[in-house]
């Protein structure tokens, strides 16, 4: 098993070496992702929400 992954990685490693495109190409699309999600993930909690409770009851009251 090991074996396989080091010939990958060294196949990998050649071709990064022969094309530098690649080497951006393997990073950039992670490095997008995980932009997106910390942009979305900080932009929670920030928007204001409207809580409208027509509940006169005990529990509607100690939710407003």
């Amino acid at each position: 098993l090991f074996r396989a992954i080091w010939v990958i990685l060294r196949k990998d490693i050649r071709v990064w070496l022969r094309q530098p495109s690649t080497i951006a190409a393997t990073f950039i699309p992670p490095i997008g992702f995980l932009l997106v999600g910390a942009l979305g993930a900080a932009a929670v909690g920030r928007s204001p929400v409207a809580l409208v409770t027509l509940d006169s009851g005990p529990k509607g009251v100690q939710m407003a």
